[in-house]
Formats: C-alpha cells, sequence, structure tokens
C-alpha cells in the first residue's frame, strides 16, 4: 500500500527510500491505519515518508507515518452511527453560490455556476462538511477561511496531503469538525487521537 509520491519519483528513488527506511515506523504506521480501520489504498488513507536524521536509531533516513484521506473520515463516521446516510464535504470558492441559515428557517445550498467550468471557480472562501441522516434531517459545519488557514498552520508536516493537496485537506478539516458531534466509537476515538497528534491538537 505505497501510495504517496513522496515514496520518490521514480524506481531508483523509491529503491533509495525503501533501503534507508526505517522498519519501525513503517510497522508503527501500518499498526496505526489498522487500529483506525482505514486502509492506507492512496484514497482512504496514505502511509507519507519522510526525511529524518533520527530515523534508523540516529543514523538518518526515512521514517513513516499514516495520515487518513477524508473519504476515511467518512467511511470510519458511517460505521460508527448508522443513521448516517451520506456525508458529503466541499471547498466553497468566490464564484460559486453558497448559503447557509441556522434557526426555524434552516436552509443549505452550494451550487456551482456553470460559467464557472470555463472561468473557474476563484479562490477559496472556506469549506464545509454534511451529514444527511436516513430520516431525513441534516448537521453540517461550515468553516471560513480563517478557520481552515489556522488548522493547517498547526499541521505538523512541512509536505504531504496537508500541503500538496490543500482542497482535499480543507474538506478533511471541516468533516474532522463534523465527526466531532458523532458518537464516539473506539474507532473513531483512535482516529481523532491521530489525527489530533497530527495536527497538534491534542
Amino acid at each position: 500500500a505505497i501510495q504517496s509520491r513522496k515514496w520518490g519519483r521514480n524506481d531508483q528513488e523509491r529503491a533509495q527510500i525503501i533501503s534507508s527506511l526505517d522498519k519501525g515506523s513503517f510497522i508503527e504506521a501500518v499498526t496505526t491505519a489498522a487500529s483506525c480501520n482505514i486502509m492506507p489504498d492512496g484514497r482512504r488513507g496514505y502511509l507519507i515518508t519522510r526525511q529524518s536524521r533520527n530515523a534508523n536509531g540516529g543514523r538518518g533516513g526515512y521514517t513513516v507515518t499514516f495520515q487518513a484521506d477524508y473519504k476515511g473520515l467518512i467511511d470510519v463516521a458511517k460505521r460508527c452511527d448508522t443513521r448516517i446516510q451520506n456525508i458529503h464535504a466541499d471547498t466553497i470558492h468566490e464564484n460559486d453560490v453558497f448559503e447557509a441559515s441556522e434557526g426555524s428557517n434552516r436552509s443549505f445550498n452550494h451550487s456551482i455556476p456553470r460559467e464557472t467550468l470555463s472561468t473557474g471557480r476563484g479562490e477559496v472562501q472556506g469549506a464545509y462538511a454534511i451529514v444527511y441522516y436516513k430520516d431525513g434531517h441534516y448537521d453540517a459545519e461550515v468553516l471560513s477561511l480563517a478557520d481552515l488557514k489556522k488548522i493547517m498552520a498547526c499541521s505538523s508536516a512541512n509536505y504531504g496531503p496537508n500541503k500538496d493537496w490543500p482542497l482535499q485537506m480543507h474538506r478533511k478539516a471541516a468533516i474532522r469538525r463534523l465527526c466531532k458531534r458523532l458518537p464516539e466509537t473506539p474507532d473513531m476515538a483512535r482516529l481523532m487521537d491521530v489525527e489530533n497528534a497530527d495536527f497538534d491538537m491534542a
């Protein structure tokens, strides 16, 4: 399940990384993925290599860490609460149409105008996650651009999914915040512990 471009851009780089891989960190990363019930398949989760002087008992090399993708969080959320029908997350851009109202006239609408397919959706303004329940009601979490910047600044990684795929990570940030309101099963508790460690939010 070696599914990160940080494992090298070609066979030679991959061979170099694998030859100096910290085996202990690799086992720990795979064990962490298993404890969260997320397959590190490049879609639901990743095994990410980072060069480190502390790898291999101080001899240097590459360490491995596990990081969940937002789709992995959705899978765990659905397993922890059987009432959930679906969870959707997206980024909000300056040329999107987005409206969210709370209270007695609660409503939620996000649409992408057709013309933005050629002109572009513009800069990111925020992100949201919305959970739809089987009984027809829903719950939503909306994060502003300031929220997203603050969350990303807490990331302990200098590269990897948090930095290389920001739109996916913005979706994940909204889902992670939404998950705090879901039932806390062992899988969800373990996943939140891993996420908090990665973002220095323990």
